[in-house]
């Protein structure tokens, strides 16, 4: 019984991680995205 519990806290830890790397990922893209239109423009 607590194995499982650890193991659903180590998923749910790893997805919060997961969406936090998406997130960033997302933001610098972003950022790229507009300096090159600036650039382009």
């Amino acid at each position: 019984m607590i194995q499982v519990k650890t193991q659903v806290v180590l998923i749910e830890s790893e997805e919060k991680k997961e969406r936090k790397v998406i997130k960033t990922v997302r933001f610098l893209g972003l950022l790229i995205f507009k300096k090159e239109s600036s650039l382009g423009m």
